[in-house]
């Protein structure tokens, strides 16, 4: 899922603004397959269990596995463990998405909006906050969310993506084409985007 691609690339950006020191075993886990990674971070937690950076890169790997459940639980000990910004908005944006895949929808927007509380500089939580909306079929809410994020930062596929799915919804097959378009434009490999504008394509004759 091209979005879950994001997510992760958004996680580590993030990170990379933490100003905090990363020790060499903590390092050495992201050069490990997934599972061995997830067995080396377990091992490294049992000395220090409170390490944020552990905890962050073990809750990713769950997200990776689609381990929706251990990554839910893995968030909310970070935030059950810091009042850092940096930390708080991986942790949030996180906790939204694996809640949304669990179809949790209340807990994924309540999440999302807090990462939007803490940097809403951040395009990627207000896409969680229209992904959840789209789902629950407020597409106008879904509108106004995919649009914020466009604002902020208007290379997001996944933000054209799903614009384009709500226009083709309400029935505005030339303005759902434009989005599929700008899509396509910002991720010019992406099957479903392609497939979503030949559909259109075809609705337009």
């Amino acid at each position: 899922m091209l979005w879950c691609r994001s997510l992760i690339l958004v996680f580590s950006l993030v990170l990379a603004s933490f100003s905090g020191s990363v020790s060499s075993e903590e390092n050495t886990a992201d050069d490990y397959d997934s599972l061995s990674a997830v067995s080396a971070i377990k091992k490294a937690l049992t000395s220090n269990p409170e390490s944020l950076e552990l905890l962050a890169r073990l809750a990713r790997l769950y997200l990776q596995q689609e381990d929706y459940d251990q990554s839910i639980r893995t968030y909310q000990q970070i935030i059950a463990l810091t009042s850092i910004n940096l930390w708080l908005v991986e942790a949030y944006t996180g906790l939204g998405f694996a809640c949304l895949q669990q179809e949790q929808y209340d807990q994924s927007l309540q999440a999302y909006q807090e990462a939007s509380q803490l940097a809403p500089e951040l395009p990627e939580p207000y896409v969680g906050q229209g992904l959840v909306h789209e789902r629950l079929d407020q597409l106008i809410n879904a509108i106004s969310q995919f649009k914020k994020a466009l604002d902020l930062n208007p290379d997001i596929p996944d933000a054209w993506y799903h614009l384009s799915l709500i226009y083709e919804k309400q029935g505005d097959v030339e303005t759902a084409l434009e989005h599929s378009n700008k899509a396509i434009a910002n991720s010019p490999s992406w099957a479903e985007a392609h497939q979503q504008q030949a559909k259109l394509l075809a609705k337009k004759g």
